[in-house]
């Protein structure tokens, strides 16, 4: 007998709003949803076959937000249609602004500029799009930051991307002290590439 266990959905009530977004992305992306949430869709776009599959993949997407705030919150998307305008609406409303911080980012004093992840980016990592990241320049994969100041190879490494991952080190191995720094660069809690996959198969060449 299988057991499907369902996944707790992140509960937003007003506050930690990029922390939240952050495990309600990786929902969606578990579900294989985030692109409706992150794009939407345009039904004269589509084939007429597909509109019913799309449009019950997206109230599902919808009903997961609607479940996963306070109901203080619940007016800002109460005239929402589609889940990409709900979230959206939450978005435009609690999201704060990460782009061009100045951060002592490894702790030794020197301030590095960081840009926040963009969605697409974080979702190819989640999902080992190498293809996608190629037209990705490499000096963003370093700058480039989640909420939680992950890296693409902090989120490639914790979605067990292994062939991402190598890839990404195998980008940086020209540069000895680039590639040890990427390895090594702390997110928020302290917490490397190295360590958030120690002893895992994804190291083991």
């Amino acid at each position: 007998m299988v057991i499907t266990v369902q996944p707790a959905i992140p509960f937003f009530q007003g506050n930690g709003y990029e922390t939240w977004s952050t495990k309600m992305r990786t929902l969606f992306i578990s579900e294989d949803l985030w692109e409706l949430v992150d794009e939407g869709y345009a039904e004269e776009e589509m084939p007429r076959d597909a509109v019913k599959n799309v449009r019950m993949r997206d109230a599902k997407a919808f009903f997961l937000i609607q479940q996963a705030i306070a109901e203080s919150i619940f007016p800002l998307i109460s005239k929402a249609t589609k889940s990409k305008e709900a979230w959206d609406a939450i978005q435009t409303e609690y999201q704060s602004t990460v782009e061009n911080q100045v951060v002592d980012q490894d702790g030794d004093g020197i301030h590095t500029d960081i840009i926040a992840m963009d969605d697409s980016v974080y979702e190819a990592a989640a999902k080992g799009n190498i293809k996608f990241l190629t037209d990705i320049s490499e000096s963003e994969f370093q700058v480039q930051l989640s909420p939680k100041h992950n890296t693409v190879l902090h989120i490639a490494c914790e979605f067990g991307e292994t062939e991402c991952v190598r890839w990404m080190l195998n980008l940086h191995s020209s540069s000895c002290s680039s590639s040890s720094s990427f390895l090594q660069r702390p997110n928020l809690k302290g917490d490397t590439p190295l360590t958030l996959q120690q002893g895992k198969d994804i190291w083991r060449w």
